[in-house]
């Protein structure tokens, strides 16, 4: 009788050093771990709410292109180059306005978005200030009172943008 009570009785040996304990826990202390880390991503990372022109329907979304609609009506059309801090459009219009304003927003990161004036310098030409260098934003030109707005398309070497509604 002796001999099977030395059999049960435990050793004294730390639970951690048992290989079953780990594979029991170990899965479970890992899917914590990674519930919390995508908990931290989601947080920091979140979608932002969608614009006033888009309308969500179920699983799709519309978006409302009226903007884009007078610009094509109005004949707008356009394209930039920017060099460095500086931003060169050549817009061609019915009527030029005084100023336009570029919208240039991170696809990630609304702390590095961007809203530059441009001004007229005559022809349909357009100046402004750049305070970073750009490169993967999405761009988007439209008029400062809001009669036609215009998505941009990125040139191939991120330099230079094209408008066309």
């Amino acid at each position: 009788m002796s001999e099977a009570l030395a059999v049960a009785a435990p050793k004294d040996t730390p639970a951690s050093r048992w290989p079953w304990h780990w594979l029991i826990f170990l899965p479970v202390v890992a899917s914590v771990i990674a519930g919390l880390t995508t908990l931290g991503i989601a947080i920091k990372y979140g979608d932002k709410p969608l614009p006033a022109a888009v309308a969500r329907t179920g699983p799709v979304q519309y978006g409302h292109v009226v903007g884009q609609m007078q610009a094509r009506e109005a004949g707008v059309s356009g394209s930039a180059d920017i060099d460095g801090s500086r931003v060169a459009l050549q817009l061609t219009a019915a009527s030029s306005p005084d100023t336009l304003e570029l919208r240039l927003w991170h696809p990630t990161e609304r702390s590095r978005d961007h809203v530059i004036v441009l001004r007229a310098a005559g022809d349909g030409r357009y100046i402004g200030e750049l305070r970073d260098p750009v490169g993967g934003y999405h761009a988007r030109l439209a008029a400062t009172d809001g009669a036609w707005q215009i998505p941009g398309v990125w040139s191939a070497d991120a330099r230079g943008l094209s408008f066309v509604p």
